[in-house]
């Protein structure tokens, strides 16, 4: 229960009043209750109603995706965006087409004399090797570029969260 998330069984009434209310905003809470809709329809009742009639466990996947709305909802309300949109995220993608820009100079370079490239590197290896350079020894090339370190990535990642 580290991720604050209270998965305790509710009774049908319950549910249905902590459902309507996920984020503070009717408009979103009507999109995301639609959305909610289609993905019970679509990967709960698809296999369920072949096992049972009862409609309990919907419900309870119901409940459990409001709650994590909710909570995401809130965490998403204590971050100050102002900044991180325009002073992070802009930080972040101008440092990004430097990386990209210095990696396509080096492509297109010519080698030095006694310099060997190795079979044409290409512009991703060039790049994850200037990002080394400009972070001091940070890379992200396995992240990027090998599914399994992505997955192990973006699962601690969400065990953070």
């Amino acid at each position: 229960n580290r991720s604050g998330l209270n998965l305790r069984p509710v009774s049908r009434r319950s549910i249905k009043h902590t459902n309507t209310d996920l984020t503070g905003s009717a408009a979103v809470d009507a999109h995301l209750q639609e959305m909610m809709d289609f993905v019970i329809r679509d990967f709960v009742y698809s296999w369920y109603y072949k096992i049972s009639s009862n409609q309990q466990f919907p419900w309870e996947v119901r409940n459990c995706m409001s709650r994590a709305i909710s909570i995401l909802a809130d965490r998403m309300a204590e971050v100050d965006w102002v900044p991180l949109l325009t002073k992070g995220l802009v930080d972040d993608i101008a440092s990004h087409l430097r990386l990209y820009k210095l990696a396509r100079n080096r492509s297109r370079s010519p080698l030095k004399e006694g310099e060997a490239r190795v079979a044409e590197a290409d512009l991703e290896s060039l790049f994850f090797d200037a990002e080394m350079e400009m972070e001091g020894n940070i890379c992200r090339d396995s992240v990027c570029m090998e599914r399994d370190s992505e997955l192990k990535y973006l699962q601690d990642l969400s065990d953070l969260l």
